[in-house]
């Protein structure tokens, strides 16, 4: 995963423990798998005014995700009776390392 802090302060902490990212010690866990889509995925974060993480606008911004787009493998199977091959998509599995988490200082 590709962090980025976008400004000076404290953060929120995180983990992630395959495709799933664990905000605050786990009171926000975002299965990012689940939101992979065939287009760039943008996920905003954010704290309420109750103080609850959100996962969308509210009060305070405190980390953004980007999805990249699904990647697919492309295999050739037997010959059609035209002699072309059978072609099959199959989706890989998410790549992590090319998830981008912006971080934002929490506010004190």
């Amino acid at each position: 995963m590709i962090v980025t802090e976008k400004n000076k302060g404290i953060y929120m902490p995180y983990t992630l423990d395959g495709t799933k990212l664990h905000l605050n010690n786990g009171a926000l866990t975002l299965n990012l798998a689940a939101f992979e889509r065939d287009f760039p995925v943008h996920l905003d974060i954010s704290i309420d005014t109750a103080g609850a993480i959100v996962l969308g606008p509210a009060d305070w911004y405190v980390a953004e995700v980007d999805i990249p787009p699904r990647a697919y493998e492309i295999t050739a199977g037997m010959p059609d009776d035209f002699g072309f091959p059978q072609l099959s998509k199959s989706a890989k599995p998410l790549e992590t390392d090319a998830i981008k988490l912006t971080l934002w200082a929490l506010e004190v």
